[in-house]
């Protein structure tokens, strides 16, 4: 047989016995995840992993709300109430960097006139942190009457 022959034939056997070998373990992987499967009892009426208890959702919910009278109509907020709501909390993080980001942004606009992805990188090396820096730069620019656009790039005002 020639070379080419050889390593064919050495390579196809090598496949031959990793899948075997693959296969076992499959059998293997197969048997224990039954055993877990019947140890945690994994049935449909088993409730959600992510529910914190309380009574199943469906016919107890129906059942209550037909037996129960209307309610009355509820009354309109107060405007004291309307208040507290719209001032609920904070979606995001603020950032938590010492020295506000007008002030790093004044200072690295100090050497001359720059574009918005110039300045975010000067924030950005300057220890400023946010989950966008570019972002807040930017908004920053158009915001404060600090900042001139000359082309573009940005200068101090």
């Amino acid at each position: 047989m020639s070379s080419e022959i050889k390593k064919f034939v050495m390579m196809r056997e090598a496949l031959v016995n990793e899948k075997a070998s693959l296969e076992a373990q499959i059998g293997t992987l197969q048997a224990r995840h039954a055993e877990i499967v019947a140890a945690l009892d994994d049935s449909p009426s088993a409730a959600p992993a992510n529910r914190k208890g309380g009574r199943s959702p469906g016919k107890v919910k129906q059942a209550a709300a037909e037996k129960a009278p209307k309610a009355a109509p509820k009354k309109k907020a107060t405007k004291k109430k309307a208040a507290k709501k719209k001032a609920g909390p904070r979606s995001g993080r603020r950032s938590q960097s010492a020295v506000p980001l007008k002030e790093t942004m004044l200072s690295v606009l100090g050497k001359g006139s720059l574009t918005r992805q110039d300045i975010a990188a000067g924030v950005a090396a300057a220890g400023y942190s946010s989950a966008n820096v570019l972002n807040s730069v930017s908004a920053t620019l158009y915001q404060n009457k600090a900042f001139k656009k000359d082309g573009k790039k940005w200068k101090a005002a």
